[in-house]
């Protein structure tokens, strides 16, 4: 009983960690996409609930849907929607795995230093993962001067899952795609997940983490690739008749 207590104590703080008082808060809302996955919007908040903020404090490394179990992440397929121009420091999406597993804004070391209490930073994404209500993580693996990092956050819904849709049901249908653009938008996606590469690094506190360095592609909805293609052949319809 007695050799069982240091592992026990260990468990014990491990999940007291979990949660842990910061003052970085992530929301989110969830809808069913027209191609019958959930898109949603993440905004991080400097809410400094805890009133441990003070101006130069920096925060990096930020993982969402984060797991500690290796390939846990319940956003393992998620796409970003458009750039990340605009959210903070960071411009790219990359994975991260390890003692965290999920989505990360990078580069893991640059710092976003909000000036003042109530600044935010958002951006959108597809995932084939309805998350439910007290599941979705967040960690902020790199911190500077003095600020509390985000351990295993739990994010909150600003919609909860009480009044969303089971299913996309009641989401229109979109057009169809054709199989030219299926077959373009499939070596794309292969292409992307071929160029990958990793690295590895460490915070202060020891524990290993590796980050996968290539970019995640947004997909275009079958919608949007349908306008286009009437848009194009327009155009050449219209030089057409002026030859």
């Amino acid at each position: 009983m007695l050799r069982r207590i240091p592992f026990l104590l260990t468990t014990l703080l491990l999940i007291a960690s979990w949660g842990q008082a910061t003052p970085l808060r992530l929301d989110y809302t969830k809808s069913w996409s027209s191609n019958g996955i959930v898109y949603y919007t993440f905004t991080l908040a400097l809410e400094n609930g805890d009133n441990s903020w003070v101006p130069g404090q920096g925060w990096g490394w930020l993982i969402f849907g984060d797991s500690p179990s290796l390939g846990g992440s319940p956003f393992n397929d998620f796409t970003l929607d458009g750039g990340l121009l605009g959210v903070g420091p960071w411009n790219t999406l990359t994975t991260s795995s390890g003692s965290h597993n999920g989505p990360t804004l990078g580069p893991v070391t640059d710092f976003w230093i909000p000036s003042s209490v109530g600044e935010f930073l958002t951006w959108h994404g597809y995932s084939s993962s309805n998350v439910a209500d007290g599941s979705l993580y967040f960690s902020t693996f790199f911190t500077q001067d003095g600020a509390i990092a985000a351990d295993m956050v739990a994010a909150n819904n600003l919609f909860p899952d009480a009044s969303f849709p089971n299913s996309p049901a009641f989401v229109p249908a979109a057009p169809a795609r054709s199989s030219s653009s299926s077959s373009s938008s499939s070596s794309s996606s292969s292409s992307s997940s071929s160029s990958s590469s990793s690295s590895s690094s460490s915070s202060s506190g020891g524990d290993e983490l590796f980050i996968q360095t290539s970019a995640l592609v947004a997909t275009p909805e079958p919608g949007t690739l349908g306008l286009v293609s009437l848009a194009l052949l327009a155009v050449a319809w219209h030089r057409t008749r002026r030859i």
